[in-house]
C-alpha cells in the first residue's frame, strides 16, 4: 500500500470517530443541561434553593435517568387546556415563531411551546437558533442538530427507537413543567394525537 493511501484511510477513520464521538457527546451534554434545568425549574416552582449542590433522591433519579416515567406528573391529554389553545400548521409555526416578530416558538410531539424567555438559547445568537419556528421532536430525541433533523416530515417518517422515545419523554417533561416556557398551541399534522399516544404515552 502506498503511504498516501494509508494516510487517507487513517484520516478518514479518525474523522469518522470524531464525528461519532461528537454526536454522542452532544446527546450526553444536551441531556445533562436539560435535566439540570428541569431540577432548577422544579426548585423555582417550589421556592427552593436553585443553586443548592445537594440533590434530593428524586433529583438524582432525574440526573441519572432513573425516573420510572418522566411524564408521570404531566397530563398530555387534558382537554381543558388543549381546547383553549390555537392550532398551527407547520408553515404558521415557522412564520409566527422564528423570532422575526419577537416570538420564539418550537413544536414538540404536536405541542407548541413559547420559548421566548430562552432567547439566549433559541434566538439568533443561541446554540439552538435553528429550532425556532420548527418541529424539534426528532432533533431533541436523537440529539441531531442538523437542519434535516427538523420538521414534521422527519418526525412522521422516522421509526423511533426505545432510547429516542425515552429522550423524547424527558424533553417533553422539560417543556411541560418548565416555569418560564409555556404551552401555547397545537401543531396540526395527520394523526398527531395518535402519534403522541403511540410514542410517548404508550397506548
Amino acid at each position: 500500500m502506498q503511504p498516501s493511501l494509508i494516510a487517507s484511510i487513517i484520516t478518514a477513520a479518525v474523522a469518522s470517530t470524531i464525528l461519532i464521538f461528537k454526536g454522542r457527546m452532544n446527546i450526553i451534554l444536551m441531556g445533562l443541561f436539560r435535566d439540570l434545568a428541569r431540577i432548577k425549574a422544579r426548585r423555582r416552582r417550589m421556592g427552593g434553593n436553585q443553586k443548592a449542590l445537594i440533590f434530593s433522591q428524586e433529583e438524582f433519579k432525574v440526573l441519572f435517568k432513573k425516573e420510572e416515567n418522566p411524564l408521570e406528573h404531566v397530563c398530555l391529554t387534558c382537554t381543558s387546556t388543549d381546547q383553549d389553545v390555537p392550532e398551527y400548521t407547520e408553515l404558521e409555526l415557522l412564520e409566527l415563531g422564528d423570532g422575526r416578530n419577537g416570538n420564539l416558538l418550537i413544536g414538540l410531539f404536536g405541542r407548541i411551546y413559547d420559548v421566548s424567555s430562552g432567547a439566549k438559547f433559541y434566538g439568533p445568537e443561541g446554540r439552538y437558533k435553528g429550532f425556532a419556528g420548527r418541529d424539534v421532536s426528532y432533533a431533541l430525541s436523537s440529539g441531531c442538530m442538523f437542519p434535516q433533523c427538523l420538521g414534521l416530515q422527519t418526525l412522521t417518517q422516522h421509526n423511533f427507537t426505545e432510547k429516542e422515545i425515552a429522550e423524547g419523554k424527558r424533553w417533553l417533561s422539560f417543556f411541560e413543567t418548565h416555569d418560564k416556557y409555556s404551552f401555547v398551541g397545537k401543531l396540526i399534522y395527520e394523526s398527531s394525537d395518535d402519534l403522541i399516544e403511540k410514542l410517548l404515552i404508550g397506548k
